[in-house]
């Protein structure tokens, strides 16, 4: 049985309910339009210091993009989403990736007081 479908199928649904409406600005490329989803980050057994250095851990917000979108992504590219549906737009800057898998890439992203 090949699940590749269902799989596609599961992504698809998840963007579309739970998706937010995002802007990128890549550091070297065209801005563009997206669509990302918050994702609760993942905590270890470790403590804080080693998974991510002295930053809060609620400073650091999960961002998931898909993979034709977040190919686009770099470190620094600034993002203007809401927090959250219905939210509030705000700006973001990409600290990097989090997690990369086949069809979506999650970024680390911060609170960005400069304007997109």
């Amino acid at each position: 049985m090949d699940v590749g479908a269902i799989h596609s199928l599961v992504r698809d649904l998840n963007f579309d309910t739970f998706g937010v409406t995002v802007t990128v600005q890549p550091v070297d490329g065209p801005t563009f339009d997206t669509v990302g989803i918050w994702v609760t980050p993942i905590t270890d057994g470790f403590p804080q210091s080693f998974r991510q250095g002295p930053r809060l851990m609620e400073a650091v917000k999960i961002l998931a993009l898909k993979a034709a979108d977040a190919a686009l992504v770099n470190r620094d590219a600034r993002i203007v989403a809401p927090d959250g549906p219905g939210g509030v737009s705000a700006n973001w800057k990409v600290e990097g990736p989090d997690e990369i898998f086949s069809d979506h890439t999650r970024f680390k992203v911060i609170r960005d007081s400069g304007a997109c």
